[in-house]
């Protein structure tokens, strides 16, 4: 099968890395936020069960080069819908486009939405608002990409921030600071900023190997996929999980210390989970490692100028590794290992490694 994957601009290196850990597969760098490889069933399977930093599994049915509309609605039939889409299942187009086109995207998804119906005596019902299968059509110039989303809502809607954080961090780009921080289920690990929770109850499922989600993933409405199946590979692989030493997340408002318990709860992982009331400001660490999503200075009233160094100066010697996301990396003191460009919603971001 060939496959894409989606993930946050700036991480497909993390992307890449897990999914050669989960399935085997090497993947490339498509497009910015996009992966390319070749893969079996068997690892389709597995990362939408476990992998926590792509977006979106999606199985390519056809490429062609096209010069308009008739070459898509062409190249579409030619793909054979039946093949992955039920007569009884309704679906949707979902089109992107980039270049130059005598259309645009609501006419290629139009044109993709007709050669599916075309293909079938019967046809499945088109449903754009909630439909059990999406179909997702990409013009690049004269490059056209046709894909089945295995996955449906997108895997970094974890389910479990029942409370959200006036600047929360997306899920996926927690879990890339743990993986590109070395997290081990081993380390002490401490957040002093912690917010609603994300880094923390993302170090506990890790070490447990909990799936990221427990919703049904679209594969299951999808040909030639086999829910059983998918569901007896996602037991297995949570079943070698092991509990963290130590995860403490820590926040001076007492109002995100309460929501961050609460989402630990809904995770599954309070039990595995500190959280406290405390300031970075005035507060040394004791940890392996030290993961922290600093305030921007957008979304909030904090100046970094004056809080980086602050916050820097209060978590004292005795920790091994940092990592943390900011807008600002010029304002953080000594020479990092490493430094990673990453998108953070329109804000051009970087996670930093200090070791």
């Amino acid at each position: 099968m060939e496959l894409l994957a989606t993930t946050n601009r700036g991480l497909e290196s993390v992307a890449i890395e897990e999914i050669a850990s989960l399935t085997g597969a090497s993947a490339t760098v498509a497009h910015p936020g996009m992966v390319q490889f070749q893969a079996d069933e068997t690892a389709v399977y597995r990362l939408t069960a476990a992998v926590r930093s792509l977006h979106r599994v999606l199985l390519v049915v056809a490429r062609a080069r096209v010069a308009d509309l008739e070459a898509i609605y062409q190249a579409t039939r030619e793909s054979d819908p039946p093949a992955y889409l039920s007569a009884d299942r309704s679906f949707a187009v979902r089109a992107q486009r980039r270049g130059e086109h005598s259309f645009e995207s609501p006419d290629v998804a139009s044109t993709v939405g007709q050669a599916v119906v075309d293909s079938y005596e019967t046809p499945p019902a088109v449903e754009l608002d909630e439909p059990e299968v999406v179909v997702r059509a990409m013009v690049r110039d004269e490059r056209f990409m046709l894909a089945a989303d295995t996955t449906g809502r997108s895997l970094h809607r974890r389910g479990y921030r029942t409370v959200e954080h006036d600047a929360a961090l997306r899920p996926t780009v927690a879990y890339a600071m743990l993986r590109l921080g070395s997290y081990e289920p081993s380390d002490r690990l401490v957040d002093p900023m912690c917010g609603c929770g994300t880094i923390p109850i993302e170090a506990a499922l890790t070490a447990r190997r909990r799936p990221p989600t427990d919703r049904e993933p679209a594969l299951a409405r999808l040909e030639p996929f086999d829910t059983d199946r998918y569901h007896q590979i996602r037991e297995a692989v949570s079943e070698a999980g092991t509990s963290p030493a130590s995860i403490v997340g820590r926040d001076r408002d007492p109002e995100w210390i309460a929501g961050a318990r609460e989402n630990a709860a809904a995770a599954g992982v309070a039990d595995a989970t500190e959280f406290a009331v405390a300031d970075a400001t005035d507060r040394a660490v004791t940890a392996d490692l030290v993961a922290v999503d600093l305030p921007f200075g957008v979304r909030t009233d904090s100046r970094p100028e004056q809080l980086y160094s602050v916050v820097f100066d209060a978590l004292g010697e005795d920790w091994d590794r940092l990592v943390a996301l900011t807008t600002r990396p010029e304002l953080l003191p000594g020479e990092p290992a490493r430094t990673v460009s990453v998108r953070r919603g329109r804000l051009e971001a970087s996670i930093v490694v200090f070791e």
